[in-house]
Parts: structure tokens; sequence; C-alpha cells
């Protein structure tokens, strides 16, 4: 199961994303347009607590509480929200710039700041990802706030991607055991060898046990053999 909740940047990303998925997945979408992160996470605390391991929760939003610049208050939710639900998988979402307004704009800090934690906070967890949006200019509409359509079929093939990773670890094969008959006939082979080394080694003077090759060949030097001479000898003013 998965389930997605975000303000209006996720508008129609559950249709998106199921079309990446099997069958075998139930995508469940929850869009509070304006919505701060305190709503939106107050507000799914009945369906994350019914989530298991075997489930992903995708969470996008902040925008709202960055354009209130309250940064430590976003960033203070996120991570009492992943320490407190560390029993599911949690996708967090990047905050999108704002080309409706000036690069370097107060907003658009906040936002760089932001995201640069959630970074963090991926990294600091294990049961979290975090899935960082391209946003190019030519990935929003004309006004410069809402991704177009294809900048939102890539976010939902990322966002698909991520779960199937996530989902793929925890049904990964299990390790197959041996029979216990099969380890009693390893485990007595392994001490009959150790049982036979310990009684070559304490009974050195028999041949009976350990077969020694002795048969060495004698290495011989074919190399001229230069008649030692003093060291006086060797300077070139020397007559």
């Amino acid at each position: 199961k998965l389930v997605m909740i975000g303000d209006s940047f996720l508008t129609g990303a559950a249709e998106n994303v199921k079309s990446y998925l099997s069958d075998k997945y139930e995508v469940l979408s929850i869009v509070k347009p304006g919505a701060g992160l305190s709503v939106l996470t107050q507000s799914i605390t009945e369906e994350v607590s019914a989530l298991t391991s075997m489930e992903v929760l995708v969470l996008g939003g902040g925008s709202i509480d960055l354009d209130q610049c309250k940064v430590k208050t976003a960033y203070k939710l996120i991570t009492d929200f992943a320490i407190l639900n560390n029993h599911i998988n949690i996708i967090l979402l990047n905050v999108p710039k704002r080309y409706d307004l000036q690069n370097y704009s107060h907003m658009n800090d906040e936002i760089r700041k932001y995201n640069s934690k959630l970074s963090k906070i991926a990294k600091a967890f294990t049961h979290i990802k975090f899935i960082e949006v391209d946003t190019k200019r030519n990935n929003f509409r004309k006004h410069g706030l809402h991704f177009n359509k294809f900048c939102k079929a890539h976010l939902a093939k990322q966002i698909a991607s991520t779960v199937q990773l996530l989902l793929g670890k925890k049904s990964s094969s299990p390790l197959v055991l041996d029979w216990l008959s099969d380890i009693t006939v390893y485990n007595d082979k392994v001490a009959a060898d150790i049982s036979f080394e310990t009684d070559a080694i304490q009974n050195k003077n028999t041949n009976t046990l350990v077969a020694c090759n002795n048969n060495r060949s004698n290495r011989t030097s074919k190399r001229v053999k230069k008649i030692p001479r003093t060291r006086t000898n060797d300077f070139l003013w020397q007559i």
C-alpha cells in the first residue's frame, strides 16, 4: 500500500504513480491545498498507525510553512514525525523552487535551507528516503508556481522506482539452512580431519601418517664467477 499526502504540488500524482506500478499496489492520495506541515501530519494519524513496514508513505509539503518563515518549525515537525513513525517507510519530497519570485528572494533562500535539512534527515534515518525533484524553469508552468505535466510524470516515475526499491529489500528471498542430518555428517567429517592432523603432529618420528617429500633438486648456477679483486684495482687511475 502506498499513501501519498501533500499540498497542491501533489495534485494528480496518485494517478501518475499508479501507472508505473503493478496492480498489486494500492495507492491512496490525500491532497490538502494551502495546508501546512502540522495539518498534513496530524490529518493522517489514523492512516499512518495502520501502516506496516511493507507499506510506504509519501509526504510532500512545507511551502506554506516556509512562506511564513517557519523553517525551524517545519524541520522539527518532520523530525518528530520521522521518529514517531519509524515502523513504516517514508519518502520525503523537496519543496520546489518558486519561479514566480526572484531567484535570491527570501522565500527561495528558505527553500534551499529547508531542502538541505530534509536531505540530512533522510541520511540520519534508515526508514526514510529523500527525493529531490528537478526544479529547472522548464519543469514549471508559465506562472512559475506549479509543475507542468512533464515534471509531474518524472516525479511519479521517481516515486514509483523508490517504492519498488524500498519494498524490494523487504521481500528478499530468505536464507535456506541445511538439514540437521547434513550438518551432523559435516561436523563428523571436520572432527575426523582435526583428529587425523593432531595425531600426525604428535607422531613426528613416524612416516605412516604424514608423507613428506624430501627430494629437493639442487640448483646450480651457470654464471661465470669473477676472481676476487682488491678494491684499489677497480679505479681507473691505478696502473
